[in-house]
């Protein structure tokens, strides 16, 4: 084959010619991020698979989606061991600007500014830039809990954005990477958005194992303080923060068992004793 023409782009998150066989997740997202648009409610999304497979592709497809429906959007990849906070303060930063400049959102988007700022001092972020000109808002965000602190600014966000009229995104990729801790008060932060109908999704890419690592990570608390509900990631039925999306292969993958991890193949057993609830994405022609 001609080396210019060829369609082959080798390269973690390299864009192929065309999506094939993804079509039905980009339309699931394009579904969630129009309800939000329309102020209506739609869960967050996380796509599922093994390395690969075109997560990393997706999620910035689904990013100029959102883009070009007006959102604002902080893209986001998770390395191994660094804490979530850190990761979230530039990128959210960046975003309350853009927000706050307007006329109609500048007293709530300041406000969540000064949340913003109070969460980055709890959690030892150093910003420098963000330290000028941004009066901390008092009480909000600053306990030092990141469950609690991180619904705060999530919703403080929403909140603002609303005001505004401009719905925002968060994409986050390799979310496996995120500690118990960081993942549970990501969906504890999450589900409150989604009982509030606040104008904010995340989408999220991450391997198989990820919906076992949630379990892990505990039960989590219900928005209610007076319920002892709790919600888990790898429950996707009505009123839970994540859908999950895409396909999981019914059949032996193409990659070879050598290849897998040992969270990977443990991870498919578990999915394949529990009927598949949660499902992952097998490779484009590999049902």
């Amino acid at each position: 084959m001609d080396p210019v023409a060829n369609p082959f782009a080798p390269g973690a998150g390299s864009r192929p010619p065309a999506l094939a066989g993804r079509d039905e997740v980009l339309e699931a997202a394009s579904i969630a991020l129009r309800r939000i648009q329309a102020g209506r409610h739609a869960k967050s999304v996380m796509l599922l698979g093994l390395r690969g497979v075109g997560k990393t592709v997706l999620l910035a497809r689904i990013g100029e989606d959102a883009e070009s429906l007006g959102y604002l959007t902080a893209m986001i990849e998770a390395p191994e061991d660094r804490r979530l906070a850190g990761l979230l303060v530039p990128k959210l930063r960046r975003v309350l600007y853009r927000v706050s400049g307007k006329e109609k959102a500048r007293l709530l988007g300041n406000r969540a500014l000064g949340a913003l700022r109070n969460f980055a001092s709890a959690f030892k972020v150093s910003y420098a830039e963000f330290e000028v000109g941004v009066t901390p808002e008092p009480g909000l965000a600053a306990s030092g809990d990141l469950e609690t602190d991180l619904t705060d600014l999530m919703v403080a966000i929403g909140e603002a954005a609303r005001a505004g009229n401009q719905p925002a995104a968060i994409l986050i990729d390799e979310v496996q990477y995120l500690n118990d801790e960081d993942l549970r008060a990501l969906i504890v932060a999450l589900h409150r958005i989604g009982q509030r109908a606040l104008p904010l999704l995340m989408f999220g890419a991450g391997l198989p194992q990820l919906a076992a690592l949630s379990g892990e990570a505990r039960a989590i608390r219900s928005a209610s303080s007076t319920s002892s509900a709790s919600v888990r990631l790898t429950r996707t039925q009505q009123g839970k923060p994540f859908g999950f999306r895409s396909r999981m292969p019914g059949r032996r993958s193409t990659m070879t068992r050598s290849r897998r991890s040992r969270g990977e193949r443990k991870a498919i057993r578990t999915f394949s004793r529990n009927g598949g609830r949660t499902r992952g994405m097998s490779r484009p022609g590999h049902p």
